[in-house]
């Protein structure tokens, strides 16, 4: 019904001398007849406005003194707490059929003569003024402490129950209040966790976000929370969009960090330039935001779709909460930047926090594994049986030839010192694992009496392995297989971009048949999914008299 009767009355405006009804809801003054030249006392009776023109109140700028004017017809029902709420930046002065009922600030006709008053002006009518019939409502405005030029001095005139206004500050305020706690516990939270507990980059980028985030959320509500005279209006502004921007920013570097995307230095300068460039391309602090909101949204969900084709799991969730907010976006970009936001910001941060929380559960299992592995490696390397069968060699040739014993010694603790340095290290250069391996072979020489060498094709040079993954297939070759004297292994490197392919030919005199997958084979599967999930691949087969052993690692994230 009320609506109805609104839309009425905006329709015969123009017919009825810009007069506005009220019913005991909320009202909005839009336009309102305007006087800039005051040679009298604006809310005086018998000032005449009706030669006055209408003007929209959105189009009014500061560095003036106006006198503004409009009907408004009440009809029944209005409480006892209608109010005028005015949002300007600027002094005002409100007359209520002529009668100052109240002042914001001092109106001046300059800087020296005007105060500030509050940007967001709630005053409280006197009940004995709201009688049935056509009123006048005066606004006296004066708008000289802006250091910017401002697209607007109005945000907002309208007659409104006291009741109403308080009760939507107050949802609003309680949904801020416990948005921006959750946010500062997480943020304190992940703070301690890089520091007292793995100096993870991501858990200090999701800090970050959520106290920029907090930040964000505390100035902008700022207003409606404890007010302020308009003279500042443009600092918190600036403090909305250094906010904005941050929040902006960290969202997809947090996926960027999340999924391991390489080159990221690169892509995260490229979002911030480009997020940069739209700060200064558009033009008001509100659109500034909306931009700014829906470039991140984008970038973010497009990061996520790229994972998502790659079938990464953890894409799913975080794409679907950025997509929806995407559509909340377009359906209201205004509404956005209000309220909207901190639900929306507050969804996307929930998904982080729970995709976070399954990689630190992911990383835990990787580190037990990598301790697993580690002492795998070890022990793999110090077998009873190999160390006496070493041991053996010793005393056999300590007599007879002592410079063998002493020869063959050296390269043996060579050997283990270098899988020790090795077992704690999740990736080594690949030039490293070839000196194991080829010290590995002149203890193999020594024990059989032959000559054994390895024939490395390509550079090893800028590549990174799991440690002695190399190693432990020519240790299978020996331990597996019969291996020819004067055999030479061949090691073949081709690298391809990121890709990066190792192909290992062991010379073999008769192959054995393995019933079941050997500790050695475990331990390799084992690194590589470690160090590259499933971006690589491995095979170990037969053909003619060789072992091949190929290895191919997809370029790393």
């Amino acid at each position: 019904m009320m609506l109805k009767f609104l839309q009425k009355m905006l329709l015969f405006v123009p017919l009825m001398a810009f007069s506005i009804s009220v019913y005991g809801q909320a009202i909005f003054i839009e336009k309102m007849r305007l006087q800039p030249l005051i040679t009298e006392q604006c809310g005086a009776k018998e000032l005449d406005d009706k030669d006055w023109p209408i003007v929209q109140l959105s189009t009014l700028t500061q560095n003036q003194k106006l006198c503004l004017r409009t009907r408004v017809t009440i009809e029944s029902g209005l409480s006892n707490g209608t109010s005028v709420s005015l949002s300007l930046l600027g002094s005002s002065r409100i007359y209520w059929d002529s009668r100052l009922i109240g002042e914001n600030g001092t109106v001046g006709a300059d800087q020296a003569t005007e105060v500030p008053g509050e940007i967001d002006y709630l005053l409280p009518i006197p009940y004995e003024l709201l009688k049935e019939g056509e009123h006048t409502l005066t606004v006296e405005i004066s708008s000289f402490h802006l250091d910017e030029v401002m697209s607007t001095i109005f945000y907002g005139l309208r007659i409104i129950d006291a009741g109403q206004v308080y009760d939507y500050l107050m949802q609003s305020t309680r949904v801020a209040m416990f948005s921006i706690s959750a946010l500062l516990v997480c943020s304190l939270f992940f703070q301690l966790l890089f520091w007292l507990y793995q100096r993870q980059i991501i858990y200090q980028v999701f800090s970050i976000l959520c106290l920029s985030s907090a930040l964000l959320l505390l100035v902008e509500k700022w207003r409606a929370m404890f007010g302020y005279t308009y003279d500042l209006q443009i600092i918190r502004l600036h403090w909305v969009i250094i906010f904005t921007y941050i929040s902006c920013l960290l969202l997809p570097v947090f996926y960027l960090h999340y999924y391991h995307i390489k080159n990221k230095i690169f892509w995260i300068s490229l979002i911030a330039l480009l997020l940069l460039t739209q700060i200064f391309m558009v033009n008001t602090y509100n659109d500034k935001a909306i931009t700014l909101f829906f470039s991140s949204l984008i970038i973010t969900a497009i990061v996520n779709l790229h994972e998502l084709k790659d079938k990464k799991r953890a894409a799913w969730p975080n794409t679907l909460i950025l997509l929806s907010g995407i559509i909340i976006f377009i359906s209201s970009p205004t509404d956005f930047t209000e309220d909207r936001f901190i639900i929306t910001l507050f969804a996307i941060v929930l998904v982080m926090l729970i995709s976070l929380i399954i990689e630190m559960k992911n990383n835990r299992l990787n580190s037990l594994a990598s301790i697993r592995l580690e002492a795998e490696l070890l022990k793999r390397n110090l077998q009873p049986h190999f160390l006496m069968n070493s041991l053996m060699l010793v005393i056999e040739w300590i007599e007879e030839k002592p410079q063998e014993a002493a020869s063959f010694v050296q390269a043996l603790a060579e050997e283990l010192r270098m899988l020790v340095s090795f077992s704690d290290l999740r990736a080594v250069k690949l030039t490293d694992e070839i000196k194991l391996c080829l010290r590995h072979l002149e203890i193999m020489a020594y024990r059989y009496k032959a000559k054994y060498t390895l024939d490395v094709k390509g550079s090893p040079a800028a590549i990174m392995i799991p440690p002695a993954i190399i190693h432990t297939q020519i240790e299978n070759a020996f331990s597996h297989n019969h291996v020819p004297i004067d055999a030479t292994f061949t090691l073949t490197i081709s690298k391809s971009n990121a890709n990066v392919e190792l192909t290992l030919i062991s010379p073999l005199n008769k192959k054995v048949k393995l019933k079941s997958i050997g500790v050695g084979e475990r331990y390799i599967h084992s690194r590589l999914v470690e160090n590259y999930g499933q971006s690589f691949s491995y095979r170990s087969y037969p053909e003619k008299n060789n072992w091949i052993n190929t290895i191919k690692i997809k370029g790393s994230k």
